[in-house]
C-alpha cells in the first residue's frame, strides 16, 4: 500500500510540473466557458485554451516568383478527449474557414505557479485542419498560415523573477528578419 501511494504521488507531481501548452486566438470567438479563466498566481490564462497535446515546427512556404506573398506555416497536432466544448469541435466549428486572425500560442512550465517560458505570436493568420476520429478520443491536426510571427523565449533566476527575455521576428511579406 506504501508503494502504491508513493507511486500515486510521484506521478501527481509529474503531471503537476509537466510542460502545458495554450492556445488564444485575439478575437472574440470563443465564449467563457470555452477558454479557461485562471488568474491564479504569477500568470494570468485568461482567455486561453489549453492544448493536450502539440508539436509544432515551422515551414516556409513561398507563393509566386517575386518573393511577395510568403506566409510561414505552423503546424501543430492536438490530442483531445471528444465533447461538445473540446478544442477541436470548437476549431472545426469556429476557426476553420478563410478568416484571418492574430493569436498566440504559449509555452508554461507548469507546476503551482506556471511561467511562460517560449511564446508566439502571429499576425494574419488563416487555419486550415483535419481530424481524425478514435475510439475515446480525437486527434486535429491543424496547419496554421501566417504572414509574420515573433517567438520570446524567457530565462528566470532562480527565485523565479524573469532574467531576460530574448525575441526574433520574420516578416514573410518582406522576406527579412527584424
Amino acid at each position: 500500500m506504501r508503494i502504491l501511494f508513493t507511486l500515486c504521488a510521484f506521478f501527481g507531481f509529474l503531471s503537476a510540473n509537466a510542460q502545458r501548452i495554450y492556445l488564444k486566438v485575439n478575437e472574440p470567438i470563443f465564449s467563457a466557458k470555452d477558454a479557461i479563466n485562471n488568474s491564479g498566481p504569477g500568470l494570468d490564462l485568461s482567455g486561453y485554451i489549453e492544448l493536450t497535446e502539440a508539436s509544432v515546427a515551422f515551414n516556409r512556404l513561398a507563393a509566386g516568383q517575386s518573393g511577395r506573398n510568403q506566409k510561414g506555416s505552423l503546424t501543430i497536432k492536438i490530442l483531445e478527449e471528444k465533447g461538445l466544448h473540446s478544442l477541436p469541435h470548437l476549431i472545426e466549428s469556429k476557426l476553420l474557414g478563410n478568416v484571418h486572425f492574430n493569436g498566440e500560442i504559449i509555452f508554461t512550465n507548469g507546476g503551482l505557479e506556471p511561467k511562460i517560458y517560449q511564446k508566439y505570436k502571429f499576425s494574419k493568420f488563416l487555419i486550415a485542419g483535419t481530424e481524425k476520429e478514435f475510439s475515446y478520443e480525437s486527434e486535429l491536426i491543424i496547419d496554421i498560415f501566417f504572414q509574420f510571427f515573433e517567438q520570446t523565449n524567457y530565462t528566470f533566476n532562480d527565485n523565479g523573477t524573469v532574467k531576460e527575455t530574448r525575441s526574433v521576428g520574420w516578416d514573410f511579406e518582406r522576406d527579412r528578419l527584424w
